[in-house]
């Protein structure tokens, strides 16, 4: 229980307790190894390295797992302030999709959310492309999670509360360590700024040439 001891190898030794049950009480107790006497001294050095090399491999996999968190904290944390969208199905199903809090913010949910269109219970969204509602399994997570490639796409979000954006983005499958599909990944980009400026220059085009067509005052 002191912490200036704990990785301190317990070698227990005793020429009284040699059954198999004295040695369970030792081990159960918090020993690292239990040897009975007469202890030949060969055996006693080879058992005292074995448990010194034990001893550094889980101070290594205590770095290890030190430096990995760090890692993990630092991804964390730069996916979240990302101004880009991203959006992680981890399930094939998609029914469990997590989102950043630019993603988040385009979908109109609280942070936190579930962002799957079929979270039972919670207010969702919906996407169009070209006009026409997409059906959940045309969204661009389920399509990638079920191992498409989706490139270059754009699609209307529209929020429960009625609003709208236009985002541009990608989707591409995740695999676990056997190769097999586990969910996907989709990042995507609020354009509706750039959809609102295209729409305004068709709008000006088809008014120039209308102009152009006659002089006549109604017309």
């Amino acid at each position: 229980a002191d912490p200036e001891f704990v990785n301190v190898p317990v070698l227990m030794l005793s020429a009284s307790f040699v059954t198999g049950p004295d040695r369970v009480r030792g081990l159960t107790g918090g020993a690292d190894a239990y040897m009975t006497e007469p202890v030949d001294a060969n055996e006693l050095v080879a058992v005292i390295n074995a448990l010194l090399r034990m001893r550094r491999a889980e101070r290594d996999v205590v770095q290890l797992n030190r430096a990995l968190q760090a890692k993990i904290q630092e991804l964390e944390t730069t996916i979240e302030t990302l101004p880009i969208g991203l959006a992680i199905a981890s399930d094939p199903e998609c029914h469990r999709v997590r989102g950043n809090a630019a993603m988040t913010a385009m979908t109109g949910l609280p942070a936190g959310s579930n962002l799957s269109v079929d979270a039972a219970g919670e207010e969702t969204f919906h996407m169009r492309r070209d006009g026409r509602e997409l059906a959940p399994d045309e969204l661009p997570l389920q399509r990638a999670a079920r191992g498409e490639m989706v490139r270059d796409q754009e699609h209307e979000i529209v929020r429960a509360d009625g609003s709208s954006i236009y985002v541009y983005g990608h989707a591409s499958p995740l695999y676990d360590a056997d190769g097999g599909l586990c969910g996907s990944v989709g990042a995507f980009m609020d354009v509706t700024e750039r959809k609102a400026a295209e729409a305004r220059q068709h709008l000006l085009a088809d008014l120039t040439e209308l102009l152009a067509e006659s002089l006549d005052i109604e017309k």
